[in-house]
């Protein structure tokens, strides 16, 4: 029987992390989520460009919505950056 010896036990501060970076948006992903591959998305916390260190539930639901609603828009409805600008300089 091994009984442990307590002067060797280690301690350390108790330390949690929400890394991110891996696909930044601009980096590998447009700004709707997509990879270079055709209708592959990615969308969790990898998306985000560096870790800030508080979580970030609340920013992957808010994007999950934004991805959500972007795939089930038809696709002539999406307003793109050149549909944008044409309707700027009529007005």
């Amino acid at each position: 029987m091994v009984i442990s010896d307590p002067r060797n036990i280690m301690k350390t501060a108790m330390v949690a992390s929400h890394p991110g970076g891996t696909v930044r948006i601009g980096d590998l992903l447009d700004k709707n989520c997509q990879t270079p591959i055709k209708n592959c998305y990615c969308l969790d916390t990898s998306i985000i460009p560096e870790p800030w260190g508080l979580p970030p539930t609340v920013t992957v639901v808010a994007m999950g919505k934004r991805l959500g609603k972007h795939l089930t828009t038809p696709k002539k409805k999406r307003v793109t950056k050149k549909k944008a600008s044409q309707s700027n300089t009529r007005a």
